[in-house]
């Protein structure tokens, strides 16, 4: 949606009609309503205020406000897969130190163009993955 169509402006289109031989006969001018009215229009906005107001840590600061009686503290949980990614980086790294540091600058090295994501293994992989484990799946990151 552009700022224009937000404000409101809705382009008007114009049908022209032709007589059998191709002459001009007439148009008609379609005008439409605008796709959002001024209650869509202050929901918008006011989410674009709240959201250009919230801290680094993803509160409202209506909310961090102890004397309001709000609390917050600090909470954890382990997530396996984020677990794996972060000792197949860390191993990604070590590999990449091994670069020798008087290499030239344009040495291309290890970790270059890499990106490394999660992939979830099909049925099949996951079953000879534990196959070749010779055990249950594990729950730690070292199984991802």
């Amino acid at each position: 949606m552009t700022p224009r169509e937000f404000s409101g402006w809705v382009p008007a289109e114009r049908h022209e009609h032709y007589d059998p031989d191709g002459n001009l006969t007439g148009y008609t001018i379609v005008e439409r309503e605008s796709r959002i009215d001024d209650g869509d229009r202050a929901e918008l906005l006011g989410l674009a205020r709240y959201e250009a107001e919230l801290c680094m840590c993803g509160y409202h600061p209506s909310l961090t406000d102890p004397d309001a009686g709000n609390v917050f503290t600090p909470e954890s949980r382990t997530c396996h897969v984020c677990g794996g990614m972060a000792v197949w980086q860390r191993i990604e790294h070590e590999q990449q130190a091994k670069t020798p540091h008087d290499a030239p600058p344009r040495t291309p090295r290890h970790l270059d163009g890499r990106h490394s994501y999660m992939r979830m293994l099909t049925p099949q992989e996951a079953e000879a993955a534990q196959a070749s484990r010779g055990s249950a799946p594990e729950t730690s990151p070292r199984s991802v």
